[in-house]
């Protein structure tokens, strides 16, 4: 079939957006799904069309999916009319664990009460369910509370027991622990993470005191800095600097001097100065003149797929130099007809080499 080696190892295909059809509104199985989720009061939500049928021939009639690459506001908000009880159930792998990390924060936003199922074995639901639909079952009925699940997934890349695995598990996990209200669960939690972490439960309340107070002093303080910062550079500029920010800085001066110079100037300050510190990066954060240091904590607190962040950092930077290098061009452009029509000759040739230069600066990426 033609094409067939483009869509080879796809595990499903996407449908594309459409005027009628938008997937950001839609779950998929939601129709057949709506009395099982009267009955058990909850929604199992799996990745693709393939986990949520394999999910249902298993007994788990409450099961939907999500259309897109990731779950939407309009989404939750479809969930929500039906039970404000959601399980989470996607793909083990890197990306499915940052997907999921989006999604808690997104339903905790809209007031739901999640939990997650922890599929082992690194398979698919779909797999689980398919060949061991008795386990499947209980896996969703053992699903975690969300910040079992921080934990644990924590312990699980990070834990090698050296001082700076505990350093990343600390400073992925607190902030997440910071934000819960409740006292008794405020400490059950903190007891938890101090065992992972070898460290008396005081040290861990400290932290998680610390980041909350650093969290309210940003909500109250940072609007205006954002809102001066925020504009400067585009969603690409600050997705690099984020990647930067959680890199060894070691993988990512390989594509410093590639971006710093065309890098709007905010964000070419915080770039160069971290590259130029030797604090860590919350320590160099703090540092930060008030001007940039609400655009490095914006940036900062971005969600990274670590696994495989060396590898987004280089795509992305492929792709915004692009972007970068097509606008230059089409500012160019304009002078250049301005110069004409002045009849600038010594410009218009100036003008003429740099568009000349560029394009095949564009060509050869």
């Amino acid at each position: 079939m033609p094409g067939a080696d483009e869509k080879a190892g796809a595990k499903y295909i996407n449908s594309p957006e459409t005027e009628v059809y938008h997937k950001s509104e839609m779950l998929y199985g939601f129709y057949q799904a709506k009395q099982a989720i009267r009955e058990k009061d909850r929604v199992v939500l799996v990745e693709g069309e393939m986990d949520m049928i394999s999910s249902f021939v298993a007994g788990v009639g409450e099961t939907v999916a999500v259309k897109g690459t990731a779950l939407t506001e309009g989404q939750i908000r479809l969930i929500r009319r039906m039970t404000r009880n959601l399980i989470l159930a996607l793909d083990a792998d890197g990306a499915g664990q940052a997907a999921t990390r989006r999604s808690i924060e997104l339903a905790e936003k809209e007031g739901m009460y999640v939990r997650v199922v922890k599929v082992s074995g690194g398979k698919d639901p779909d797999d689980v369910a398919r060949e061991k639909p008795g386990e499947w079952r209980k896996m969703v009925e053992q699903a975690v509370d969300v910040y079992d699940y921080y934990i644990e997934s924590a312990v699980e890349r990070y834990g090698g027991g050296q001082a700076q695995d505990k350093r990343r598990m600390s400073e992925e996990v607190v902030p997440m622990l910071a934000r819960i209200e409740n006292e008794v669960m405020r400490m059950h939690y903190a007891k938890k993470l101090a065992r992972v972490l070898e460290v008396e439960t005081e040290v861990v309340l400290s932290e998680m005191s610390r980041v909350g107070r650093m969290s309210v002093v940003r909500g109250e303080n940072m609007s205006e800095e954002v809102s001066e910062v925020k504009d400067r550079g585009s969603g690409m500029e600050r997705q690099i600097l984020a990647l930067l920010l959680r890199l060894d800085k070691e993988k990512g001066e390989g594509v410093l001097e590639e971006v710093v110079d065309l890098m709007e100037d905010s964000l070419q300050r915080v770039v160069k100065e971290w590259f130029g510190s030797k604090k860590e990066v919350v320590e160099f954060i703090k540092s930060l003149p008030a001007e940039l240091r609400g655009l490095a904590e914006e940036a900062y607190i971005q969600e990274v797929d670590e696994e495989r962040a060396e590898r987004d950092l280089r795509e992305v930077v492929e792709q915004w130099r692009k972007k970068r290098w097509r606008e230059v061009m089409e500012s160019l452009r304009k002078e250049l007809v301005e110069a004409e029509e002045k009849g600038d000759d010594e410009r218009v040739a100036k003008l003429r080499d740099k568009v000349v230069r560029l394009s095949k600066k564009i060509a050869k990426v």
